[in-house]
Parts: structure tokens; sequence; C-alpha cells
């Protein structure tokens, strides 16, 4: 019964019982061997539980008691670069507080990106096997107004369909998202006739006068 007993002991914790709910040290390396091979799934099927999961290895210091530094246990254990840790849980917090699901550590890390001013480049993007966009190189991207967090809230509020497709990472970025959607307010310049009729609001009826005596417009005279 003895032999039995401990046999269930052993066994008796779930894959996520913190590592503070087991009193037996000498157990932890067992269970962060267990822990970190589901979060390296969890990190791309679902977020909560991978940053979960992540959250108990930084609080305790789990590589140490897999004989190992902390770079190498990420990238060895979960396939991931700890120096994106800080971007997947900001990106995160961005995406849950618009009310979205995020699926997928990229997804955070986009979300957690200001978008780029005019003449900077944003990384482009391909399909990878499993469907999802990554980043690859860099394209030039236009004019833009507000964060990756404001275009989300207005995909949330006006999209709220396109911006859960952005939050399963059908959308290779939020801009594409924004484009699908149908948003013009940024990601390109205005057009010649825009910025005409802009200017034009902001002109003087001496200055409206000069440009189309400039052009060669006829001017209608009051009757």
């Amino acid at each position: 019964m003895g032999a039995i007993k401990g046999l269930t002991e052993k066994t008796a914790h779930s894959i996520m019982t913190p590592l503070e709910r087991i009193a037996e040290k000498k157990d932890w390396p067992d269970q962060i061997y267990r822990q970190a091979s589901f979060a390296k799934s969890a990190l791309n099927t679902d977020l909560k539980i991978g940053i979960d999961i992540v959250t108990d290895f930084e609080k305790h210091r789990a590589w140490e008691y897999m004989e190992q530094d902390r770079e190498t246990f990420y990238r060895f254990r979960l396939n991931i670069d700890p120096a994106s840790l800080p971007n997947i849980m900001e990106g995160y917090k961005v995406l849950v507080a618009q009310g979205l699901t995020p699926t997928h550590w990229r997804q955070a890390v986009e979300a957690a990106k200001p978008l780029p001013k005019v003449g900077e480049s944003a990384k482009t993007a391909k399909r990878g096997k499993d469907g999802k966009w990554i980043a690859t190189g860099n394209q030039n991207l236009g004019r833009h107004r507000g964060g990756n967090s404001q275009i989300i809230a207005r995909l949330k509020r006006d999209h709220p369909d396109i911006a859960q497709r952005l939050a399963n990472g059908e959308f290779r970025s939020v801009r594409a998202a924004a484009r699908a959607a149908g948003i013009q307010w940024f990601g390109q310049a205005p057009s010649s006739l825009v910025r005409l009729r802009y200017n034009w609001r902001k002109a003087s009826e001496e200055q409206r006068r000069a440009f189309l005596s400039e052009i060669g417009a006829v001017i209608a005279k009051s009757a």
C-alpha cells in the first residue's frame, strides 16, 4: 500500500498546479518539465494559459531548477526568445482590454508595437505552416494616426467580426485588418483631392479668388 500511495502522490499534481503549491521542491523539476512542454504549445494556441505558466516560471526562476540559464531555458524548452516576454505580456493586456481573445503570442507582440511614422518601415509578413502571419521583411507605410490599441478599439466597436479575426491571426497586421474593415483614416496618405478640399476650406476669400484666377476659372458673379 505504501508503494501505491507514493505513486499516487507523485502523479497527483495537475499540469497547471503552481509550483508554490507543490511542497517538495525535489518534485519541481518534473513539474517544470511538464509545464514547459505544455506552455510551448499553449503560447501558440491558448495564450492565457501560456502566459500563466510563464508568469509562474518567472516568479520562481524555474530555469535554475532545470540547471539552465534563463535564455537557454526559454529558447530550448518553450521555443521563444525571453526578450520578447515583456511585449507578449503587454500586448496580451492590450488585446484583452479590447474584449479580444488572443490565441498566439505573435498577436500580442504585434499589438504591443506602435505603428510607424511617415518614412519609417514596418514588418511585412507571410503565412506560416499553421496559417498564421509571420513577420519577415519591411514595407513602407504611409501616414497614420494613433497606435495599435486605438485602431483595435475602433475595430472592436465598429467591426467586431474583423476584430476577432485579427485576434485569431487571420490578418498579417492591425493595418491589414483595418483596411479590410474599410477604415481609411490611417495607413495611407490623403489624395490630392482630399488635400485640396481641406486647403480650400482653410483659405480666405482673397486666396480662393487668386487661386481660381491662376487656373483660369471663371468666377460667377452674384446676381
